[in-house]
């Protein structure tokens, strides 16, 4: 079987993964059939972004409902998926370890101390991320609540101070 390798992904591939062209020596085009095609639906992009656009709009106008729907069910039913995602990008740690540090603070918030089953915030049953904001580390887990208010302290110690006294 003779093989030939694409000039766009580097890739050796069967002679029959690549179009038919005369002009070349070896009668097949330079480039791989999904190549070739990836770069024509890009030109095709590029060079008709207003028609395209139009189209799309009233394809979304037209099936406006049905796309919500269905976004709104994925959402639905996806809420570890989301929530592991969401851990990943913004604090660099995963679901597992989210589940650690759950069980280290025996599923309470590490300030107030309130369990899971008596923080309702929004329906959300979940405990936020702490984070130091320079360094990105992650410090522990925290309700709505005393998450909002470190952030309206702005993490800052003599802030936090001042309000103890005030309290006092």
């Amino acid at each position: 079987m003779k093989t030939k390798i694409c000039s766009k992904c580097g890739i050796e591939k069967c002679l029959s993964e690549f179009h038919q062209d005369k002009s070349h020596i070896d009668k097949v085009s330079s480039s791989c059939k999904k190549c070739r095609t990836k770069f024509y639906q890009e030109r095709y992009r590029k060079m008709n972004k207003k028609i395209l656009r139009k189209k799309y709009k009233l394809f979304y106008k037209k099936y406006k409902k049905k796309i919500l729907e269905r976004s709104h069910n994925w959402y639905k039913n996806n809420h570890e998926k989301i929530h592991d995602y969401r851990l990943k990008k913004i604090y660099n740690i995963n679901i597992e370890q989210y589940n650690l540090l759950l069980k280290k603070q025996h599923y309470c918030c590490a300030i107030c101390k309130k369990s899971i089953q008596q923080i309702k915030h929004k329906k959300v049953k979940k405990l936020g991320v702490d984070h130091n904001h320079l360094t990105g580390q992650v410090r522990g887990l925290l309700c709505h609540k005393c998450n909002s208010g470190l952030g309206s302290f702005e993490e800052n110690l003599t802030i936090l101070k001042n309000a103890m006294k005030y309290l006092k």
